[in-house]
């Protein structure tokens, strides 16, 4: 319970405001007459603002027609497909890729353990801490190529 009251203390002090402003009743008052004034403002605008509504027929809403395309927009949708299939097929390749690389490095650390256990408690020989140093190189880099997709616009 201390900690807590050194917390709340530590808040007050950054928001500097008087600490016994917000005991008792005070917070049930300051969240009431937020609540009113949100009914009140609110109340006010919903009473000025209209729906769209047609004025021949104020219950029908407005129906904005849709304009047929031209062909430049049927060559732009036509381009922006072929380049999402050129993007989803070298996104695929960089997975295939990834995976297998993903799939050597798990094979060669599962060696250096292997070897590892081996040795037991004697010292790391130069040729197994430059294995390890070649793995956690080759980690990084899958890494930092799983960061990097193809993207459309």
């Amino acid at each position: 319970m201390q900690g807590r009251n050194r917390r709340t203390e530590r808040f007050w002090q950054i928001v500097r405001l008087p600490a016994g402003l917000l005991t008792g009743r005070m917070p049930a008052l300051i969240l009431g007459a937020i609540v009113a004034l949100s009914f009140g403002v609110r109340g006010a605008y919903g009473q000025d603002t209209e729906p769209l509504t047609s004025p021949k027929c104020p219950t029908c809403p407005i129906v904005i027609a849709a304009r047929p395309m031209s062909s430049k927009d049927w060559n732009d949708m036509r381009e922006k497909n072929a380049r999402k299939l050129n993007f989803d097929a070298a996104n695929a390749e960089r997975k295939r890729l990834l995976d297998d690389e993903a799939l050597k490095l798990l094979i060669l650390a599962k060696d250096l353990k292997a070897k590892t256990d081996k040795l037991g408690s004697e010292p790391l020989p130069p040729m197994v801490e430059k294995e390890a140093a070649m793995i956690e190189f080759l980690a990084k880099d899958v890494k930092q190529k799983m960061k990097l997709t193809v993207g459309t616009d």
